[in-house]
C-alpha cells in the first residue's frame, strides 16, 4: 500500500489529477484492493457526484 500527497497551488490540477488517477484504476478492476481517497468533509458529495457521473465507469464500491 503507497501513500502519495498531492500538492500544489489553487489551480493547478490538484482535485483534476485525483479524479482522473481514481477513475483509471476503477475502470481497470472493479473489485481489489480498497481505494481511499481523501477530501474535505464539504466536498465529499462533489467527488462523489463527479465520480458517480463519469462515462463508462461501472461502480465505485472499491471507492472509500
Amino acid at each position: 500500500m503507497g501513500l502519495r500527497f498531492v500538492i500544489g497551488r489553487a489551480g493547478s490540477g490538484k482535485s483534476y489529477t485525483c479524479l482522473e488517477e481514481v477513475r483509471e484504476k476503477l475502470r481497470v478492476n472493479q473489485e481489489g484492493r480498497p481505494i481511499i481517497l481523501l477530501v474535505p468533509e464539504q466536498a465529499t458529495f462533489q467527488y462523489e457526484y463527479l465520480l458517480s457521473t463519469t462515462p463508462g465507469l461501472k461502480g465505485t464500491i472499491r471507492l472509500r
